[in-house]
Order: C-alpha cells, then sequence, then structure tokens
C-alpha cells in the first residue's frame, strides 16, 4: 500500500511540473510571436507596421523609430539570426531579451561586418494583444520592484546631461519673457528660412534634444557681443549630412550668422558652432521656433525646438 502511495505521489509531482511548464510556454509564445513579427517588420525597414507593435511616447512615429535603428547602424536585412532568452511573463506584463546577429553588406550584398546586439523588450497585454511599450539597446527590463525598469533607449541617453541654467532663469522671468515674446511676435517672420523642409521626416523636440544643445552665454549685455553655443553629437554609426540649424530672431536682437552650416558630421562625432548677437534692449529675449535639418543615409529629417531664453541685462 505504501508502495503506491510513493508512486501516486511522485505521479502528480510529475504532472504538476509538466502542466507547470506547458502553462508557462502557453503564456511564453505569443509574446514570443510578438518580438519575432516586429524584427521582421523592422528587418524589412518597414516601419510603418513595426510601430503597430508598440505602444508608448519613447517613439511616437514610425519616422522617429526609423531614425533611432539607424542610428544604431541597422539596415534592411541585417539582422541574420535571432535568439530570444530571458523571457519573464505574468498575466499582464513580460520583458524579454532579443540576442541578434547584425550585419551589413558590401556591393554584392555578401554581409560583411557582423556583430552581436541585443534588445531589451518591456511588454503589456492589452485587449488580449501583447504590446511593446518600451525597447532598449543597452539595458534589460525587469518585473521585480527592485529593478529599476527605467532604463536608456539609446546610446545618447547614457550620455552626463549638463545642468540647464537657462531653466531657472526661465521659471524666474517667465512671465516677462512671454510679454517679451508676445511683443515682438508681430516682427518674426512666420516661417522658418534658408533651409527647405519639405519631404523630411518630422522628428520631436525629445529625440533632438538628445544629441542637439542650446547653451546661451550667461553674462548678456545691451550693445555687447552675445554667443549661443550649439553642440552637435552624432551617436549613430552613419554620418549626417548638410546639417543646418536655423532659427527665427526678435527685433532685439542683431544676428552675424543666422544660419549654421556644420555640414558632414561623422559618427561619434561632436562638433560646435556659435550664433553671434548683439542684444539692442534689456530684459528676456528669445531665439524663437529653432530648427535643425539633416540627412542620414538618403533620409532627410527636420525638427523644431521650444525658443531658446536669453536674459540681457
Amino acid at each position: 500500500m505504501k508502495k503506491w502511495v510513493f508512486i501516486l505521489t511522485i505521479f502528480f509531482i510529475l504532472a504538476s511540473i509538466c502542466l507547470s511548464g506547458c502553462s508557462e510556454n502557453k503564456q511564453v509564445k505569443p509574446v514570443n510571436e510578438t518580438i519575432l513579427s516586429f524584427l521582421d517588420k523592422v528587418n524589412k525597414t518597414d516601419f510603418k507596421n513595426a510601430h503597430s507593435f508598440y505602444e508608448g511616447g519613447k517613439y511616437p512615429y514610425p519616422e522617429v523609430m526609423k531614425q533611432i535603428f539607424r542610428d544604431e547602424g541597422f539596415v534592411k536585412d541585417g539582422i541574420a539570426n535571432i535568439n530570444l532568452k530571458d523571457q519573464t511573463v505574468n498575466s499582464d506584463k513580460a520583458v524579454i531579451t532579443a540576442h541578434c546577429r547584425i550585419t551589413e553588406f558590401n556591393l554584392n550584398r555578401n554581409r560583411i561586418n557582423p556583430s552581436e546586439k541585443d534588445f531589451h523588450f518591456k511588454l503589456e497585454k492589452k485587449n488580449n494583444r501583447w504590446i511593446i511599450t518600451n525597447l532598449s539597446f543597452n539595458k534589460p527590463y525587469y518585473l521585480s520592484e527592485n529593478k529599476s525598469e527605467n532604463v536608456a533607449a539609446s546610446v545618447s541617453d547614457t550620455d552626463d546631461e549638463e545642468p540647464n541654467y537657462v531653466l531657472y532663469i526661465l521659471i524666474i522671468f517667465s512671465v516677462i519673457g512671454v510679454l517679451v515674446y508676445t511683443k515682438n511676435k508681430g516682427s518674426d517672420s512666420s516661417e522658418v528660412n534658408d533651409v527647405d523642409l519639405s519631404d523630411t521626416h518630422p522628428l520631436q523636440k525629445e529625440t533632438l534634444a538628445k544629441f542637439v544643445k542650446f547653451v546661451p552665454s550667461t553674462q548678456n549685455k545691451v550693445g555687447k557681443k552675445s554667443k549661443i553655443d550649439v553642440w552637435v553629437k552624432n551617436p549613430s554609426k552613419k554620418p549626417y549630412n548638410n546639417f543646418k540649424v536655423v532659427a527665427v530672431y526678435c527685433n532685439t536682437l542683431k544676428v552675424k550668422n543666422p544660419t549654421l552650416d556644420f555640414g558632414t558630421i561623422a559618427p561619434g562625432q561632436t562638433v560646435k558652432q556659435t550664433w553671434e548677437v548683439i542684444p539692442e534692449a534689456s530684459g528676456i529675449v528669445s531665439i524663437n521656433k529653432p530648427t535643425v535639418v539633416f540627412e542620414n543615409m538618403g533620409e532627410k529629417y527636420s525638427g523644431r525646438f521650444e525658443p531658446v531664453w536669453i536674459r540681457v541685462q
């Protein structure tokens, strides 16, 4: 009798393990399918359909997602192999890593320069469908509360951020700034000149802010030359071509060089150009509609920032 009890106990333990494994596989399978479908669209550079698997604020448009992947060096059909690993799935949330073999192509369409790269995904189940809510190229996500779930999504996210002293000035003098901006608005051009924005893919300022920074001088006096440094970093593996920065200037600023032409910015390169201005009135003045336009791998992109505020004594 004891022998049969022991055998039945072992049988139920093994059956429980098998059923648990089957249940886990049943949960993991649709998550895997979502990631593989997404990466298939990315590999075909079909970012319109790839974006349909995503809901989040980091890549609000397919064009933004396309640019981020290009910055990471991906080309069409460049993903040669995908190995899904580190899947953690519960009833409505999941994290997963896709380990990929990435290549480029020579003129004969032979694969060259192979490399290994990990995609880290965070997903949620909405309306009985798994949706990607976040994507990182450098750090994994975790479901447990003791691990950080807020990780960078691109190389430029890991850069040290300098304190934005202009922000504090803006807060203190916000009312004055609005009044000055309103006063000067009538004399500004309604369009940004000197660059062609037609047929460009719009990028959000949150994306642009990762590699373009405006740094005004902290000491600005009426009638004296002031500088606004414009820093640009190319975090991608391909050059930025015909990179230009323009803006609309209020009538209390004399501008020596209204268009900053950076030309070609090599991969990994950080460059700086400077607007030289002479303020003609004290208070808070602004450079309005700062706009960048550039080309990357045959595509043209543009984006616009909030005004750059300058305190003049």
